[in-house]
């Protein structure tokens, strides 16, 4: 089982990861 602290730096990792992918996804798209 991963230790907390580990969790939370995994969960800070896959929230960059995904709202990286999010703004260069939205950045691409002409906004309506």
């Amino acid at each position: 089982m991963p230790t907390p602290q580990m969790w939370s730096y995994m969960q800070s990792h896959i929230d960059a990861a995904v709202s990286n992918r999010v703004f260069h996804k939205s950045n691409m798209m002409p906004m309506s």
